[in-house]
C-alpha cells in the first residue's frame, strides 16, 4: 500500500493498493509398514500427494486525485489502474520408500517418486526419480573392540531428483498494460518467448563416505565425497529484440559439482566437572559449467554498472565480466596521448565461487557453566563492490582526497600507446578518479573472511539448587548470546572494510554484487529458560 500526498508536482496525490494472496493444499494419503523377519528389519512407507499451489494478486492506482489527498479509486482523476492476475499449479505425486537392517550393521534405503506437474507439456508431465544409500557399520559386524577404534561406518548411495517449473511458460498469455485504445483495453505479450517443449530439471547426485570414532569417542571424523551432475535447467535467454521478445525460455545447461566434506569432532579434556569439546568443519567444491545450449557461449547471471557474472562452458559457475586497464606485454598501464587510461572489454576478472568454507567451534563446560564460541572461514571467492563504483565516483572515498589529488591533479604511471614513451601528461584529480572508479577491475576484490559469528555464556541452576522451586522446575538456564560480533580477517585487497558476506540480492538475482551495504549489526541478547 503506497501513497503520495499533494507535493511540488502539481500533483494532487497519487496512491497504488495491491492485495496478494498465495495459497499452498496439500492432500496426502500415507501407508506405514515395519516388520521383522529374523535378522531383518524392513521399514518403509507408500503413500500419494496432490498440490495445488494458487496465487492471486490485484491492484488498483491513480497517477492523480481529483480533491486532493483523498485516496479513494472513486477519487482518481483520468484513467483508473486496475490489474489483476491469478496463477495456479498442480503437482500430482505417488511415492514410496524402504529401509532394510540386517544386524544393526548393514543397512540399505530406497526412496521412489513420481510426478506430474502441470507447468510442463503433456508429454513430459511426468518425471521419476528414484533414490538407494548403503550404510555398513563394519566395526560391529567384525566385532572390533579396540581402545583404539570405537566406531567404523563405510557408507555410499544415489539419488536422481527432478523438478518442474512455474507457470505459464509454455504458451503466451496476454498482460494488461493500461490505459484505453478506441475504448477498449490494451494488453501485451510478454518479453520472453514460452517454451511448449519443455522438459524437467533433473539433478543425479552420488556420494561415498566414512565415519570413524577413536579414543572411547574422544576423536571423530566424517569425510564425504560427492559428484553431483544438474542438467536441462530451465532459464531464460536473451535472444536479438529484432525477434520481439528479449528472451526465451529453454532447457540449457550441464553443471557439476565436485567437493569433499570434512567434519572432526575432538573432547580435549574431559573430566567429571570440565569438559572442552572441538567442533571443525570443511568443505570445498568444484563447480563447473559443462555446456549450456548448443552453441550459446555465455549466460548471463546478473549485471550491473558495466559488468556482469555469468556461467561459461568449461569454467566455474560465476564468472565475472569487465572492463581491466589495458596493459603492455611488459605489464606496464597504458594511456592515451591525453594521459587517459585505456581499458579492454569483456575481461575474466574473476569468480564468485569460494575456494572452501569452514567453521571451528570451542565448547567449555564447567559445572553448570558453558563457554560456546563458534568463528567460520570463506577463502576465495571474489565480489563486485559497488562502494568502490560509487563511492570513487561520487569523491566519498578516502582515496579520493589523498595529498593533493584534488588540487593538483595526478599523473599516471604508464605508457602512451601510441609511441611507448613514459607518460607525462598530468590529468585533474577528478579525471584520475574516474579512470580509476569506472574501471571494473578495481571494483573487484577477494571475498575471503573469518568472522567471530557467535559467543553464547550461559549457566544452568539445576533442580537440587532450586529449593521449593524445584518442586514445579526442573532447572532454569540463563544465557548471554552475542551474534555477529566481529570481522577477524579480511582479504589483504579489501583495503576499503567492506564486509564480504553481504549481497545485492537474493538466489541469483544480484548474485557476488555488494552496493554500497551499511555496516551490519552486531546482535546481543539475553534468554531464561525454564525446564519443566
Amino acid at each position: 500500500l503506497t501513497y503520495r500526498a499533494t507535493d511540488g508536482s502539481g500533483l494532487k496525490g497519487t496512491f497504488n493498493e495491491a492485495n496478494i494472496m498465495g495459497m499452498e493444499t496439500n492432500y496426502d494419503l500415507l501407508a506405514i509398514f515395519d516388520k521383522e523377519f529374523g535378522d531383518i528389519r524392513i521399514d518403509g512407507t507408500i503413500g500419494g500427494n496432490i498440490m495445488t499451489a494458487r496465487t492471486d494478486r490485484k491492484s488498483i492506482n491513480a497517477n492523480d486525485l481529483v480533491v486532493p489527498d483523498l485516496f479513494t479509486i472513486g477519487n482518481a482523476k483520468g484513467v483508473q489502474g486496475v490489474s489483476q492476475y491469478e496463477s495456479m499449479k498442480q503437482t500430482q505425486s505417488i511415492f514410496g520408500s524402504a529401509n532394510v537392517s540386517f544386524r544393526d550393521y548393514l543397512f540399505l534405503a530406497v526412496t521412489a517418486r513420481n510426478d506430474w506437474s502441470s507447468t510442463l507439456p503433456q508429454d513430459e508431465w511426468s518425471y521419476f526419480y528414484p533414490s538407494f544409500s548403503m550404510g555398513f557399520v563394519f566395526t560391529e559386524a567384525f566385532n572390533i573392540s579396540s581402545d583404539i577404534l570405537s566406531y567404523g561406518k563405510l557408507r555410499g548411495g544415489w539419488a536422481s531428483v527432478g523438478r518442474d517449473t512455474n507457470p505459464y511458460l509454455l504458451q503466451p498469455t496476454f498482460s494488461p498494460i493500461g490505459g484505453l485504445w478506441q475504448g477498449d483495453g490494451v494488453y501485451s505479450l510478454p518479453g520472453t518467448l514460452p517454451n511448449s517443449a519443455l522438459r524437467p530439471e533433473s539433478s543425479k547426485s552420488t556420494e561415498i563416505g566414512a565415519e570413524l570414532r577413536f579414543f572411547f569417542n574422544r576423536i571423530g571424523i566424517d569425510v564425504s565425497y560427492y559428484n553431483v551432475l544438474n542438467q536441462d535447467q530451465i532459464i531464460n535467454v536473451a535472444v536479438s529484440n529484432a525477434s520481439g521478445y528479449n528472451a526465451v525460455t529453454i532447457n540449457a545447461g550441464e553443471i557439476q559439482n565436485q567437493g569433499v566434506e570434512v567434519i572432526m569432532n575432538l573432547t580435549p579434556v574431559q573430566s567429571r566437572n570440565l569438559t572442552w569439546d572441538i567442533d571443525l568443519n570443511y568443505a570445498k567444491n568444484k563447480n563447473t559449467v559443462n555446456s549450456l545450449y548448443e552453441d550459446l557461449e555465455t549466460y548471463r547471471i546478473s549485471s550491473m554498472w558495466a559488468s556482469s557474472v555469468e556461467a561459461r562452458p568449461g569454467q566455474p559457475f560465476g564468472t565475472i565480466i569487465g572492463n581491466s586497464m589495458r596493459r603492455d606485454e611488459a605489464g606496464n598501464l597504458l594511456v592515451n596521448d591525453a594521459g587517459r587510461i585505456l581499458r579492454d572489454n569483456n575481461q575474466e576478472l574473476g569468480n564468485v565461487t569460494p575456494d572452501w568454507v569452514g567453521g571451528l567451534t570451542n565448547t567449555f563446560r564447567y559445572k553448570g557453566l558453558s563457554l560456546r564460541v563458534h568463528m567460520d572461514a570463506k577463502m576465495g571467492g571474489d565480489f563486485i563492490a559497488g562502494t568502490i563504483r560509487w563511492g570513487g565516483s561520487g569523491g566519498a572515498l578516502e582515496y579520493t582526497a589523498e595529498g593533493d589529488l584534488r588540487e593538483e591533479g595526478r599523473v599516471w604511471d604508464a605508457v602512451r600507446e601510441s609511441d611507448g614513451a613514459v607518460n607525462d601528461v598530468r590529468i585533474s584529480g577528478a579525471a584520475w578518479v574516474s579512470d580509476w572508479s569506472r574501471t571494473v577491475e578495481n571494483w573487484v576484490m577477494d571475498g575471503s573472511y573469518i568472522k567471530l559469528r557467535e559467543v553464547s555464556l550461559g549457566y544452568t541452576l539445576s533442580q537440587s539448587k532450586l529449593g521449593i522451586v524445584g518442586n514445579y522446575v526442573n532447572n532454569i538456564r540463563l544465557s548471554i548470546i552475542g551474534r555477529n560480533l566481529a570481522i577477524l580477517y579480511r582479504s589483504p585487497e579489501n583495503t576499503f572494510g567492506i564486509d564480504p558476506e553481504v549481497s545485492s540480492g537474493n538466489s541469483l538475482v544480484g548474485l557476488g554484487y555488494e552496493q554500497m551495504t551499511v555496516p551490519v549489526s552486531r546482535n546481543i541478547g539475553a534468554r531464561l529458560t525454564f525446564s519443566f
